[in-house]
């Protein structure tokens, strides 16, 4: 089967150290139109599942506080600055296995997915402007949902900064998933984007997320699961997750995560100056800092022993 890709770095909010992150594919497949599969089909919620009436339900704010909590604390998440990360990215069905690389601080980030066979992807934000490059769509800025979509997936707490990104909380309902109890809540953003995160009742940790993946070929319904949690740095986070989008199902693994590491501002140039990457020279998509300034190449060059 013939398949169209276009593949993001994606940090899916809150969610992962590296991928936070998240290398996602998102693919459009002949013979299958994403846009046509039923949402229940898709986020894994049964088409029946009926709501309990408002007064049962949680409240959303107190629900994302308390996942807050189960999390590190706002504190926790406060106190960073910067970080760099590493992940595993593995395509399952495809056969195709690569590393994603991310790099955030104080809000700027840039991040890069190496996949052999399928080509390299970057993305990056500086000072608000949001840019993408893949080799289906090129070098592009990211305008409208899409940008409101990758601002707050770089958010290693989106439960910690919701207010930043959306207008609104809601629980939308209730669920059993096996041995999860689930609570729905969603949040909607300005660009009226919504995301739906799934805590767990017993944990208050967040156990999945579903949302709209915005892209140039159009929006694609998917659900991410988060797994393995950790605690390091006094932040307790996922280290695993896992995409399913119908069509297809991989995983990104969180191999590396510096908390508060040297990170040179050169590393958020916007495409077009001086330290740009060049992605058809694949020496220069090393993770070498494009000023080398004391101390950087430790969020990058330092060996560490993988957790």
């Amino acid at each position: 089967m013939r398949c169209d890709t276009r593949l993001i770095i994606r940090h899916i909010g809150l969610v992962t150290p590296a991928l936070l992150g998240l290398s996602l594919l998102v693919s459009a497949c002949d013979g299958d139109d994403p846009e046509s599969i039923p949402r229940a089909e898709v986020d894994g919620r049964p088409a029946d599942v009926t709501a309990p009436s408002a007064d049962e339900l949680p409240d959303a704010e107190a629900l994302l506080a308390e996942s807050v909590q189960a999390l590190g604390g706002a504190d926790k998440f406060a106190a960073m600055e910067s970080y760099y990360s590493e992940a595993e990215v593995d395509m399952g069905a495809l056969g195709v296995k690569g590393e994603a690389k991310m790099w955030w601080k104080g809000g700027d980030f840039y991040g890069e997915t190496l996949l052999p066979g399928f080509g390299n992807t970057r993305m990056g934000g500086r000072d608000g402007v949001i840019w993408a490059e893949d080799p289906i769509n090129g070098m592009r800025v990211v305008s409208g949902k899409e940008a409101d979509q990758t601002a707050w997936s770089t958010s290693v707490c989106l439960p910690c900064e919701w207010k930043r990104f959306f207008r609104s909380a809601k629980t939308l309902g209730l669920k059993q998933e096996g041995e999860h109890k689930l609570a729905e809540v969603e949040l909607r953003s300005h660009e009226d984007h919504a995301v739906v995160f799934e805590i767990d009742l017993a944990t208050k940790l967040p156990h999945a997320q579903r949302f709209e993946q915005m892209s140039p070929l159009g929006a694609m319904p998917v659900r991410i699961t988060f797994e393995d949690y950790r605690t390091e740095h006094g932040l307790t986070l996922s280290y695993k997750q896992t995409l399913n989008a119908k069509l297809t199902q991989f995983s990104s693994t969180t191999t590396r995560f510096d908390v508060n590491v040297p990170i040179d501002d050169g590393r958020f140039q916007v495409p077009g100056g001086a330290n740009e990457v060049d992605m058809a020279r694949p020496e220069t998509i090393e993770t070498k800092p494009p000023v080398k300034a004391e101390g950087d190449a430790k969020a990058t060059a330092q060996e560490k022993p993988k957790p």
